[in-house]
């Protein structure tokens, strides 16, 4: 709830960019679901940019057109999660796995 609250507050501002830190973190499978459904809907209907920041690849593959995959402060690799996915960069396989549920995970 607080995070829709929080939300709600930056909505009243109308902002041309929407930025979301971890907008995910903490939630359980379900309410992280419903808030990257909510940032599709308010990127589309107020046809604004929405930069996230998250570790949710879940969630990221709801809202995300472009990916940008950071390792130790530098881009590793970036495109959509399809450009993603075909990517041979270890880092990135890796990654995808384990934030993606083939049973080696954390």
């Amino acid at each position: 709830m607080q995070k829709r609250v929080g939300l709600a507050r930056a909505l009243a501002l109308d902002p041309v960019v929407l930025l979301f830190d971890e907008p995910t973190a903490g939630l359980d499978p379900i309410t992280a679901g419903e808030i990257a459904d909510l940032i599709v809907r308010l990127k589309e209907q107020k046809k604004r940019a929405a930069i996230v920041v998250t570790h949710d690849i879940h969630s990221a593959k709801v809202f995300a057109d472009r990916l940008v995959l950071l390792q130790e402060g530098s881009i590793l690799a970036q495109g959509s999660f399809d450009d993603l996915q075909r990517s041979e960069d270890p880092f990135v396989v890796s990654f995808l796995r384990q934030d993606c549920g083939s049973g080696k995970g954390r």
